[in-house]
């Protein structure tokens, strides 16, 4: 037995001790931080001559609860096992509604998202956990706009297909990554920012591992990153 499969013996003996802890302190945590984004959104939709002032912080607050939400979510996904509920899916469609859905942080951080989808894509759907591969989406588009170093951005995401595999592309114009971080990328715990523990893309592994595919970035500093996810038909 070589030192590689001892460690991956004794990380695989941790993880489910991890993952009854995690478990707990989710519920612990979760909890209250459900309730106080409740009053917060109830306050955000409120009248009165304080509202102008009152949006201001409540427009900081409620990303920052669902940012820690996010992280007690990949934290459960990364420390348990899991099976993803597959149902078919056009992923165009699927890309088409990530967009939709984060319109409003666009707005907010100045950037734009470009779509460069196949046609060839909406003739066949891929059998696939949706939820999942949205969330593989949202981490890939927080780590972008987290990554932004001028007033704007632009992010593309492109899909195509080939030899019965589709192809999923997020890029965008942001800092990039040396290559040490690039290196460190896919290393549960490790990150390059301020705050975070970098779950976000060894999460998004282990779920388009679950799917049968691979996840790979191309970065260079100063000149942006492009992630590119696969996703196979058989």
């Amino acid at each position: 037995m070589n030192e590689f499969t001892c460690k991956e013996e004794i990380e695989e003996e941790r993880l489910p001790f991890i993952g009854n802890v995690g478990m707990k302190l989710a519920h612990e945590i979760r909890n209250p931080l459900m309730t106080v984004r409740g009053y917060l959104q109830y306050f955000l939709e409120t009248e009165g001559a304080e509202k102008e002032k009152l949006d201001i912080v409540l427009n900081i607050l409620i990303p920052e609860i669902d940012r820690a939400n996010k992280f007690i979510s990949d934290f459960l996904l990364f420390s348990r096992p899991f099976t993803p509920q597959r149902q078919y899916t056009y992923i165009n469609h699927l890309v088409q509604e990530f967009r939709y859905l984060v319109l409003r942080q666009l707005m907010v951080q100045n950037t734009d998202i470009i779509l460069d989808l196949s046609p060839d894509l909406n003739k066949y759907p891929l059998y696939i956990d949706a939820a999942q591969i949205a969330q593989v989406m949202l981490s890939l588009f927080l780590n972008s706009i987290e990554a932004k170093e001028k007033p704007t951005m632009c992010i593309t995401i492109q899909t195509k297909v080939s030899d019965e595999t589709a192809y999923v592309c997020f890029k965008d114009d942001g800092k990039g990554m040396d290559a040490y971080i690039l290196s460190q990328a896919f290393n549960p715990f490790f990150s390059a920012k301020e705050v975070g523990m970098g779950l976000g893309l060894p999460v998004s592994q282990k779920i388009i591992a679950m799917h049968g595919g691979t996840i790979n970035i191309r970065s260079r500093k100063g000149r942006g990153t492009a992630v590119t996810f696969t996703l196979p038909y058989s």
